[in-house]
């Protein structure tokens, strides 16, 4: 494994479990998203599409893909560390 320079130390990274990490936020960031448009109030004057709806879901999805690498939120930097401490204790 690489190491990557963190805030206070250098640690070995589990690459994997990072990937399962982000791939959690994203799929988490996705189902907010989702749940918060659903509460958005139409006006009704033009109705939404099926292709619209279609493209507003593949958004999201980019849109939470894009987070989960940034790492903006920070949760998938909680669950790693959070499963390699439970590995760890294994």
């Amino acid at each position: 494994p690489e190491s990557v320079p963190r805030a206070k130390t250098t640690e070995p990274i589990n690459e994997k479990l990072m990937e399962v990490s982000k791939g959690f936020e994203s799929i988490l960031t996705n189902q907010m998203l989702s749940v918060m448009r659903k509460t958005v109030v139409k006006d009704g004057m033009i109705p939404e599409s099926h292709a619209e709806k279609v493209y507003q879901a593949m958004l999201d999805s980019e849109y939470s893909k894009t987070l989960a690498d940034t790492g903006q939120l920070g949760l998938a930097k909680m669950v790693y560390e959070h499963m390699l401490q439970k590995m760890q204790t294994k």
